[in-house]
């Protein structure tokens, strides 16, 4: 009895504990997403949406040391829960999207180095707006590539989670 109580607590507690997380697009159209309303730039956030993230558990449907023969799992045409459009999908989504952000990182890098050309134009004097718009660019740089890394642990996971289920390689790499 206490463990049930116990365990109807703590899902309590997890549940209270999420936050909202949103997506918004910049003027580029790149997709993001945080966790913190006031990391959308105000010019955004008019646009942003509260999306609902909600955590999977995964709970083993069999014990962990039985093994799916190759034939079971042909006849069952679903790895890991999953058929082979959803894989395809799922990886080909979060490839897309990590090289969406490194296409705008390498972009936004070739505006930083013109910006530290207009920066330092005239010797021993500051421009201010250049020296501010760098310090922009160079936050925005920052985050993109924090959102690559978000993005490419993603799709880690996403592979190890394919790997553990046995979905081909082929339906992986897009």
């Amino acid at each position: 009895m206490r463990s049930i109580i116990l365990l109807f607590g703590i899902m309590a507690i997890s549940g209270a504990a999420q936050a909202a997380d949103y997506e918004w697009t910049d003027g580029q159209g790149g997709l993001h997403f945080t966790d913190d309303l006031d990391k959308i730039p105000a010019k955004y956030r008019k646009n942003s949406r509260e999306i609902n993230v909600t955590p999977v558990i995964n709970t083993p449907s069999q014990p962990q040391n039985q093994i799916d023969s190759p034939a079971a799992r042909k006849d069952e045409a679903s790895y890991g829960g999953y058929d082979e459009s959803w894989w395809r999908s799922n990886f080909k989504k979060l490839h897309n999207q990590i090289n969406h952000v490194q296409e705008r990182i390498a972009r936004e890098r070739n505006k930083l180095a013109e910006l530290e050309d207009q920066k330092e134009r005239i010797p021993g004097q500051i421009n201010i707006n250049a020296y501010i718009a760098y310090n922009n660019k160079l936050r925005e740089i920052n985050q993109d590539e924090a959102e690559v890394t978000r993005l490419q642990k993603e799709y880690d996971e996403l592979d190890n989670k394919a790997a553990r289920a046995a979905v081909p390689l082929e339906w992986r790499r897009e």
